[in-house]
């Protein structure tokens, strides 16, 4: 017997918080390739240190002028790890939980875990890699103009900066999902909204969705983009479905965007 393959009403009934498959040999090397290509961008940028090219920045070069470099490893580790995970999500609340978990699980090789009562403290792939590209580059204690710098300098990771650029670099998947689903595709974010007079149908925020809709419309937003929210929680509101309290903070803070129309608050927001 033939098994049937899960429907999206199938997935929506899971938990959420799925973890990814086990990692292959092919997904192991791709990772094992990145990580030899940042050793060697991370050297070459020593190298230039050495040779001046802390005039270039305008200071001695830290941490954060390595996130670039890292960037391009991390997003590479994303498409090799957890690329076809997450373009297999069967729905966009998945897509985004995938999503989370990528970015998550590869940040947690990056920086250096902490010590624990069974094993010592394990470096990441971070301080690991900037150790080695600082040995290769013969870079030790250097003096400068603007003073004197070490490895130590370019040992902690900026992980709040590096998560917000790779949730940037996600859209590229969520872009790909929408146009996978055909069914499902979302409104052009460029084309101001026009909302169709939607009947409430006995949904129990009738009030609440006439607020939204003429909101959006007095504000020039499409919902492509509110980006805060997905499609479907923002169809949910529209329709007069009870959303969680956090999608209506979420949609406030995106109305609010627009402040000549006026700062809304929690209380602007129809219970009924």
């Amino acid at each position: 017997m033939v098994a049937s393959t899960p429907s999206a009403a199938d997935y929506s009934a899971r938990r959420l918080d799925e973890v990814p498959p086990p990692v292959t040999a092919q997904q192991r090397a791709a990772v094992s390739d990145a990580r030899q290509r940042l050793l060697e961008d991370l050297v070459a940028f020593l190298q230039n240190m050495k040779q001046g090219g802390e005039k270039e920045l305008g200071h001695n070069p830290s941490s954060a002028d390595l996130l670039p470099i890292f960037l391009q490893y991390c997003r590479a580790v994303v498409k090799a790890r957890y690329g076809s995970w997450i373009e297999s999500s069967p729905t966009p609340e998945v897509l985004n939980k995938r999503i989370e978990r990528a970015i998550a699980g590869t940040l947690n090789t990056i920086r250096t875990r902490p010590t624990k009562e069974s094993r010592p403290a394990k470096k990441g792939v971070w301080p690991r890699s900037v150790q080695k590209a600082c040995g290769a580059a013969g870079l030790n204690l250097w003096t400068t103009e603007f003073g004197t710098y070490s490895p130590k300098s370019l040992m902690r990771p900026p992980l709040a900066q590096l998560e917000a650029l790779l949730q940037i670099n996600s859209l590229e998947f969520k872009t790909a999902f929408w146009r996978a689903n055909e069914g499902q595709a979302k409104p052009d974010p460029h084309k101001p909204v026009r909302l169709k007079e939607s009947k409430s149908g006995g949904y129990p925020f009738p009030n609440r969705a006439k607020w939204t809709r003429a909101e959006l419309n007095n504000r020039g937003f499409a919902i492509g983009r509110i980006d805060k929210l997905d499609h479907h929680t923002m169809q949910r509101i529209l329709r007069g479905q009870r959303v969680h309290e956090g999608s209506l903070e979420k949609l406030l803070e995106c109305l609010n965007k627009a402040p000549k129309k006026g700062i809304l608050d929690r209380t602007d927001i129809p219970n009924d």
